[in-house]
């Protein structure tokens, strides 16, 4: 049951039907899960070759359609290996506030990445607030491989509400 109000409550992004894409390389690993108010079930998990060919997304397709029809969420998860994820401590600005680390961060991550800033998508995430420092993880994706992720995804008519690397997952979920 949802509210015809627009508004999200708790219930709705905790409990419902999820569908979970990871990205394995050479391999696609989809799985569904039910939560509910008594916990977690796992529906179904399959395994198929990542291969862009119609056939092989027909196979991947009517398995989600079979497994689960309307998901209330879609999470995807790319391999590590074409990442790169980094911890890094930069100076907190005083007087500044965090919505001022945008254009910093960008100068930070362009020295720490092998590509132009302009080739890469990446986001951060500040974890904490000490000794007058912010502690920032930060995720450079290829956009090469952000593209591919978005065409394959498009192919199966899935929007994702969430697009993560495996080794950040967890830290996303807490």
């Amino acid at each position: 049951w949802r509210r015809s109000t627009g508004m999200t409550t708790l219930s709705d992004k905790l409990f419902g039907t999820f569908l979970g894409i990871e990205f394995q390389g050479e391999t696609i690993v989809v799985i569904s899960l039910k939560s509910s108010i008594t916990g977690m079930s796992l529906l179904s998990s399959s395994s198929f070759p990542l291969k862009n060919d119609e056939v092989s997304l027909t196979e991947v397709s009517d398995y989600i359609k079979h497994q689960v029809a309307r998901p209330d969420k879609i999470f995807v998860s790319i391999p590590d290996k074409w990442t790169i994820t980094k911890f890094i401590s930069i100076p907190y600005i005083k007087g500044k506030g965090v919505e001022s680390l945008d254009s910093l961060m960008r100068y930070e991550i362009e020295r720490h990445i092998p590509y132009n800033i302009e080739e890469v998508a990446y986001d951060f995430l500040v974890i904490d607030v000490k000794d007058a420092a912010y502690c920032i993880l930060f995720v450079v994706v290829h956009k090469e491989k952000m593209e591919y992720i978005r065409k394959y995804l498009e192919s199966l008519s899935l929007r994702p509400d969430s697009l993560i690397p495996s080794s950040t997952a967890v830290l996303n979920t807490i």
